[in-house]
């Protein structure tokens, strides 16, 4: 009897920490996913800051040229 208790409970034992590692491989997955998931966000938002810097700097140099323009033609 003792011995089948015995078993029982390194079956159990066993079980558990088979059930421990697969959750814990479970949520290392899940924090890489994440990480991923962030630097992607990441990357998308400084790529859109970028472009809109860009942009911002053109309108800023087609204005600044149009006025030269404007003050060459209006001192010949």
């Amino acid at each position: 009897m003792t011995k089948r208790i015995e078993t029982q409970r390194e079956a159990n034992k066993n079980k558990k920490e088979e059930d421990c590692k697969r959750l814990l491989q479970c949520n290392q997955n899940i924090q890489m996913a994440l990480r991923s998931k962030y630097v992607t966000e990441g990357q998308n938002q400084f790529t859109s800051i970028e472009k809109d810097v860009r942009t911002e700097l053109d309108h800023y140099k087609e204005e600044k040229m149009s006025k030269l323009s404007g003050s060459v033609i209006a001192n010949q």
